[in-house]
């Protein structure tokens, strides 16, 4: 049916979205720029129209801003000044002197609006009418659907079928507030609103508030998850995956995010939003299901999964001196599992440090502080007096021994971990940081407690690898047989006895390997702390009892 003309169904838009350096003008400037003309009436995705915008001389991309959007400030060099993007963004509201400005959908506009209407200050001809009229889908977006956990634009977007990349670009916004406003459309015509006028009307008027949030997940289909351990997933309309998630019940796990507020949580509202569907997969316990989880979380790689997704590509295996390592293990590099080449390269470093002290070359001392780089580095006086506290206090003498670090590492591992600055942030004041030697001394036994903790998992990671692990469930023994790190066989036993022997298997482990043992490792400990027994059955060897493994299990 063909929309009747003057209507908001026929009206031609302009779609508009930009990028800056800060929040006004004032403050920074336009970047990137992308419009297209939209109806709601098109079947198709309009023409973009988008341009990198040339920043004023000395400016440039502050680094949130290019975390945020992937631009940098040496992308923008070359690109059009804003008096030649602003000349093309008339040229598109043709036909020119039109008596009305051109009807524009922004969402969020009160952002685009400075920066449009500072453009229009400063490079239009004296007293020309501002040339758009801006409309915020935002604003509409909190009319029509008032219910909804948010309205930001990565959110209404997914929820209405388009799935938008986390980095944010004027272009892919466009391409949403165009989808925002085709959808919105159909939904004001029912309730009246049909014209330019009747918009402008609901707009001026206050947005209501919502009894309760409605939630694109049906509540009938979310009730029918089981009371049992499992796996979750939530998609899109579109079918994109969101989230995978695991639970002791998923119908208790799943239903818990229909029924709590998550005021504050931006990304829990945001999933919520886009979720149209949720799905699940049973299975025979809350290992399996940890175990299941970290696989499709790195296989299937959703949006709102971070924690899990990999990180690396591969395992190492270490030298004896700690300072070589290579993927495969082998003559001369027995120590591994280990998730990166450098993992226990502060050990000997830290050895060299506390032999020599401040003098040592910087690469030692960025090595045995654990730091990302040399411009981060302490000065000589400061390194000086940290190592020296670090010496009285872990009893450690003038020349450690390796093992001397590791019992200094073990007695760290049962004090209290405080909590500190993220290290590889480049805003944070190192210099300030450094003038007390505390911080010094702090971040030298974080590093060696780090470090040696990745040694000590590294063992038991060579042990389980090839394990059997078995644990009390019920009346029965549930067991898992690993295969250089994957789940071969898994069954139940009426008693430990039972289980079924181990088999090694020289495959090389992979890194998915490598967390799958890292999450079999946490899940384990978790039951035995709350009093299930367990054992793990070693190839070549007698099976670690319960008490022998929860100990063990305690620093791995």
């Amino acid at each position: 049916m063909e929309p009747r003309p003057g209507s908001l169904g026929a009206l031609e838009v302009l779609a508009l979205d930009c990028q800056a350096t800060g929040a006004t003008p004032r403050h920074g400037h336009v970047m990137e720029i992308a419009w297209a003309r939209a109806s709601a009436a098109a079947p198709a995705e309009p023409p973009l129209h988008h341009f990198l915008v040339a920043l004023p001389e000395g400016a440039s991309v502050p680094r949130i801003v290019s975390q945020v959007t992937g631009l940098t400030t040496g992308e923008l060099h070359g690109a059009p000044v804003p008096a030649d993007v602003w000349r093309a963004l008339l040229d598109t509201l043709q036909p020119p002197g039109a008596a009305a400005p051109f009807p524009a959908v922004i969402h969020f506009a009160s952002f685009e609006q400075r920066f449009l209407e500072d453009w229009h200050r400063t490079l239009s001809t004296a007293g020309a009418p501002f040339p758009l009229e801006l409309f915020c889908t935002h604003q509409l977006a909190r009319r029509i659907f008032p219910g909804l956990p948010t309205r930001g634009l990565h959110a209404l977007a997914g929820h209405l079928g388009l799935v938008l990349e986390e980095q944010r670009r004027a272009g892919d916004h466009v391409r949403a507030t165009a989808l925002v406003w085709k959808a919105l459309v159909p939904r004001l015509a029912e309730r009246g609103v049909h014209t330019l006028e009747d918009l402008r009307a609901l707009l001026a008027a206050p947005a209501p508030k919502a009894a309760r949030t409605d939630y694109p997940v049906q509540r009938q289909a979310r009730l029918q998850a089981p009371d049992a351990p499992g796996v979750y997933r939530m998609r899109a309309s579109s079918g994109e995956l969101l989230y995978v998630g695991k639970a002791t019940s998923l119908r208790r796990r799943v239903n818990s995010y229909f029924t709590r507020k998550w005021t504050g949580d931006g990304r829990k509202q945001q999933m919520l939003t886009m979720a149209a569907t949720v799905e699940w997969t049973v299975t025979r316990s809350v290992v399996e299901a940890a175990i299941l989880e970290s696989d499709q979380i790195k296989e299937l790689e959703p949006r709102f999964n971070q924690a899990l997704r990999a990180r690396a590509t591969g395992v190492w295996f270490a030298a004896r001196s700690l300072q070589e390592a290579r993927p495969s293990p082998g003559e001369g590099f027995p120590l591994g599992p280990l998730p990166s080449p450098h993992a226990l390269a502060p050990l000997p470093a830290l050895r060299r440090l506390f032999a020599e002290g401040a003098a040592v070359p910087e690469e030692v001392q960025r090595h045995a502080l654990g730091l990302p780089g040399l411009r981060w580095l302490p000065e000589p006086a400061e390194l000086a007096e940290g190592v020296s506290r670090v010496r009285r206090r872990r009893a450690l003498g003038d020349a450690p021994t390796l093992a001397a670090l590791l019992r200094a590492a073990a007695a760290l591992w049962t004090e209290p971990e405080e909590d500190g600055e993220d290290d590889g942030d480049e805003a944070f004041d190192w210099g300030s940081y450094w003038t007390d030697p505390e911080n010094v001394a702090k971040t030298l036994e974080d590093a060696l407690r780090h470090a040696a903790h990745l040694m000590r998992r590294a063992r038991w990671f060579g042990q389980l690898r090839d394990a059997v692990v078995a644990w009390e469930q019920a009346d029965r023994w549930r067991w898992l047989m690993l295969s250089a790190g994957k789940v071969a066989d898994r069954g139940d036993a009426p008693s430990p006895a039972e289980v079924p022997a181990p088999r090694p298997d020289p495959a090389p482990l992979d890194f998915p390997g490598y967390e799958r043992l890292r999450i079999l490792t946490t899940e384990l400990r978790t039951l035995m702390q709350r009093g299930a027994a367990a054992e793990v059955h070693v190839p070549g060897d007698r099976p670690i009892p319960a008490t022998r493994l929860l100990r063990r299990l305690r620093w791995v």
